[in-house]
């Protein structure tokens, strides 16, 4: 018999039509999977929700801090204050003015340099007989209350020693009753021991034996000391 269309090899059966073939199928023998989300032009990083949106940009926004009101924090323009005057430098200083600074840059006290400035006038020999009490006076007003500071320092040292002989039993009363009981300590001092020399020279009988009594028990050290033993 002629082979009509569509016919077999002989001897064969034939088989169940074929599947249409679809051009929008995935690969054979897989199913198609879910359809992917839409992408969005303007959403954030894979796998992250969008942010909040960020403030807007204010382009006549100053310096960090501005957004604030007025007046609060806004300094107010710098016055016109004169340049205070330098100070001269040692060298340019003279030799009377750089021991005067030295001197008060060790000890910035007031009471060194107002003393020291009163004895200044108190040692003169041109000084009369008048004004020598009243500088007395004056100098014995810093100096009360302060002897044994006084009388350790190589400058003030001699500010009481002045003080012992131009003035009266009263006044050198008063060092001796500030001074009693460190009689073993000024001796031994380089400058203070030239005090316990002035008691001794103007003072009274009764003080020199209150000073020598505080020496017993302390004669072979004091012997030995280099200062005591000019005393």
């Amino acid at each position: 018999m002629p082979k009509g269309p569509g016919s077999s090899k002989p001897g064969k059966k034939l088989g169940k039509p074929g599947k249409s073939f679809k051009k929008d199928s995935a690969k054979a023998g897989k199913k198609p999977g879910k359809p992917g989300k839409p992408f969005k032009k303007d959403s954030g990083k894979a796998g992250k929700k969008p942010g909040k949106p960020g403030k807007p940009f204010k382009k006549d926004s100053g310096k960090a801090g501005a957004g604030k009101k007025p007046g609060k924090d806004a300094k107010s323009p710098k016055k016109d204050t004169p340049n205070p005057e330098p100070t001269p430098k040692m060298h340019e200083l003279s030799r009377k003015d750089r021991r005067d600074k030295r001197r008060s840059d060790k000890d910035p006290s007031d009471l060194r340099a107002s003393t020291i400035k009163i004895w200044e006038k108190l040692r003169r020999h041109d000084l009369t007989d008048e004004a020598r009490p009243r500088i007395l006076a004056e100098l014995g007003k810093l100096i009360q209350g302060n002897m044994i500071k006084l009388t350790f320092k190589h400058d003030t040292a001699r500010v009481v020693e002045s003080y012992l002989k131009y003035g009266k039993k009263e006044e050198r009363d008063i060092v001796f009753k500030e001074l009693n009981g460190n009689w073993v300590k000024l001796v031994q001092s380089k400058y203070a021991k030239f005090a316990v020399k002035r008691i001794f020279k103007y003072g009274s009988r009764q003080q020199r034996s209150i000073i020598l009594k505080s020496f017993y028990g302390y004669t072979r050290h004091l012997i030995k000391n280099k200062e005591a033993a000019n005393v």
